[in-house]
């Protein structure tokens, strides 16, 4: 008879970065196996054919035979994901209804704007960390589990805007190395000064990083903007800058140069259907049948460096996401001017765009960036951006 202890097995693991969460007020919030395992069955499903397999659980469609579960360590760490503002004078800032203003901490996150109570998200973080529980009546499917694990949790986070760098785990006895990060394919770093615990300032360089890559930045109250790589890698290509294509044919602004290879580039790192154009008094509506939103086929992963004393931001990119939207026509429409409808592809009908193309013309650009209200340290980050050179599959 197997002895029971080998049917169960305790894992200690590491919370590298906060998750978002629905009621973080509630106890033991923390990984939720419906999320988990079900992630974590496919990704070892892919590793090894397992048709027919004693593994599987025949009660079940592609479930593994295995139950697991979680028990958060000690009690989370508040983590304030707005700040109170003030008025030039240093009193609180009050809206129309007196009530006190605030910034949002996390512009990666959508703000907790018009939520009830119950609806409202918190960040999550253990400082002690979480347990995982597995069990199973088969033990070498459990050692094929742990085997893998650190593989698992290096490529796959949890929660809300986990494609951001948010809800990440690892092995708290096995700490992650960059040859377990597999299929990481570039990474670059952040300044020492931010520390391991200043997850504001890491988020934020996130945010900016990514916003250099998709549409640019343009933040008139911070004096910041910059045209995005993605523009000059369209301008590379001989086609039009999206932008350019809507401001012609949807906002009249026929000033804009239009070549006659017009394709949507920023929807390339995840599709917006509904975005605000402030300056133009206007909202662009993108739809295309078939297609909801569809995530950004770029990961974050942070991982902090103990012995440089820096975080290491490792990007993983899934084409696969991109090649569901080949040959798709894409419907774009302005609410100033509803009856005029522009049509636009991804890119090329005839090439998907390639993630590694875009990212290694990122590496060579020459780009100049001038200091900014948030200290963010652009300049240093595209430096530092590279291939990984520890890729595995």
């Amino acid at each position: 008879m197997e002895n029971n202890n080998n049917l169960k097995r305790a894992i200690l693991l590491k919370q590298d970065t906060p998750m978002w969460h629905f009621q973080p007020n509630q106890s033991g919030c923390c990984l939720r196996a419906t999320e988990v395992k079900p992630k974590l069955d496919k990704f070892l499903i892919k590793l090894v054919d397992f048709q027919d397999s004693y593994y599987l659980d025949k009660s079940k469609n592609n479930a593994l035979d295995y139950k697991l579960w979680f028990e958060p360590i000690g009690c989370p760490k508040e983590i304030p994901i707005e700040k109170p503002l003030k008025d030039k004078f240093g009193n609180p800032k009050l809206n129309k209804k007196g009530e006190q203003v605030y910034s949002n901490l996390y512009p990666l996150f959508f703000a907790n704007m018009g939520a009830t109570d119950r609806d409202k998200k918190q960040l999550v973080y253990y400082p002690n960390g979480v347990t995982m529980h597995l069990f199973s009546f088969n033990t070498d499917l459990l050692n094929f589990i742990e085997e893998h694990l650190p593989a698992f949790f290096a490529s796959h986070s949890f929660g809300t805007r986990q494609d951001k760098g948010f809800g990440f785990f690892s092995l708290k006895d096995k700490p992650l190395k960059p040859l377990d990060l597999s299929g990481a394919k570039y990474v670059f770093e952040l300044p020492n000064k931010i520390g391991k615990n200043n997850f504001e300032s890491l988020f934020q360089y996130i945010n900016y990083f990514h916003k250099m890559i998709r549409s640019g930045i343009d933040e008139p109250h911070n004096k910041i903007k910059y045209k995005s790589f993605m523009q000059s890698y369209s301008e590379e290509e001989n086609c039009t800058w999206d932008k350019s294509s809507i401001k012609n044919h949807l906002l009249g602004q026929k000033e804009v140069k239009i070549t006659d290879r017009e394709y949507l580039f920023r929807d390339v790192l995840g599709l917006a259907t509904s975005q605000e154009w402030k300056k133009n008094k206007t909202n662009i509506s993108i739809s295309a049948k078939n297609v909801d939103r569809f995530k950004s086929p770029i990961l974050y992963r942070p991982i902090f460096n103990k012995k440089e004393n820096l975080w290491k931001i490792y990007i993983y990119l899934n084409d696969e996401e991109l090649k569901k939207l080949k040959g798709v026509d894409f419907k774009i429409k302005s609410s100033a001017n509803k009856e005029n409808i522009l049509f636009l592809k991804i890119y090329n009908e005839n090439q998907i765009f390639n993630l590694n193309d875009y990212f290694d013309f990122i590496i060579t650009a020459k780009y100049s960036f001038a200091k900014n209200p948030y200290n963010i340290d652009l300049n240093y980050i595209f430096k530092k951006l590279k291939k990984n050179e520890n890729t595995t599959k």
